[in-house]
C-alpha cells in the first residue's frame, strides 16, 4: 500500500522498479486503473508517474490505444551499452585510484554474501557502477550519467540473465581496485561491459 504523503514519489518508484525488474515486460500494456486500485490510490498519482516515466524513456504512449512499456531493439540496447562504457571506462581509467578503499572492501563483502540473482544484488550492481563514475568528482559528468540512469538500468538489469557471471566479474573488479591494480580492474570492467552489451549483438533491421 502506498503512503499518502509521498504518494507521487512512491508510485513513480514502484512502477519504475516493476519495469526494470521485468514485472512489467517490454511491450506490455500498463493499466492505470489496476495500478491505482491495487495500491489504494487515486488515478492522478499513477498518471503523473506514467507521464514522468514516458518522458524518461521507459514507457511510450500509443494514441487511442494506451501506455506501454517501451520495447528497445537489440540495436538500441547495444547503443545504450556503448554509452555506458564511455562513461564508466573513462572514469575508471582516470579516477580509479581515487575510490575509497574502505568503500571497495565493504562493497566486496556485501556482493560476496548476496545471492547472485536477487534484487539486492541488482542494487549493489548499481552502487558499484555509480561509485566508479562518482570517483571523477566532476558534477557535469555525474549529472549527465545520472540523467540517463533509467536507460543504463535497463541495460544493467539485463545482466541478471547472467547473474553468477556478473557477480564474479564484480568481485574480480573490486579485488583489483582494492589491490591498486588499476590496469587489471580496467580490463575486467571492459570485458564485463562487453559481455553484457554482447547480449544484444544481433542488430535489428
Amino acid at each position: 500500500m502506498i503512503v499518502t504523503d509521498t504518494v507521487n514519489e512512491q508510485m513513480y518508484e514502484l512502477i519504475r522498479n516493476m519495469i526494470l525488474e521485468r514485472k512489467l515486460k517490454p511491450g506490455e500494456r500498463v493499466n492505470p486503473k489496476e495500478l491505482a486500485a491495487s495500491n489504494n490510490v487515486s488515478l492522478m498519482p499513477v498518471r503523473n508517474a506514467l507521464q514522468q516515466l514516458t518522458y524518461q524513456g521507459l514507457l511510450e504512449t500509443r494514441q487511442r490505444v494506451g501506455v506501454f512499456v517501451k520495447q528497445y531493439t537489440d540495436t538500441e540496447l547495444r547503443q545504450i551499452g556503448e554509452v555506458r562504457k564511455l562513461y564508466e571506462l573513462y572514469c575508471l581509467g582516470e579516477f580509479g585510484d581515487q575510490i575509497d578503499k574502505n568503500k571497495i572492501l565493504e562493497l566486496y563483502r556485501q556482493i560476496e554474501k548476496t545471492d547472485a540473482d536477487s534484487r539486492a544484488m541488482l542494487l549493489l550492481d548499481e552502487q558499484l557502477h555509480k561509485m566508479i563514475v562518482e570517483a571523477s568528482e566532476n558534477p557535469f559528468l555525474i549529472q549527465q550519467y545520472d540523467s540517463m540512469q533509467n536507460l543504463i538500468r535497463i541495460h544493467m538489469y539485463s545482466e541478471n540473465d547472467r547473474a553468477s557471471e556478473s557477480q564474479k566479474a564484480h568481485l574480480e573488479l573490486l579485488a583489483a581496485l582494492y589491490q591498486g591494480n588499476y590496469t587489471s580492474a580496467y580490463a575486467v570492467l571492459e570485458q564485463h561491459l562487453n559481455t553484457v552489451t554482447g547480449i544484444y549483438k544481433e542488430y535489428a533491421t
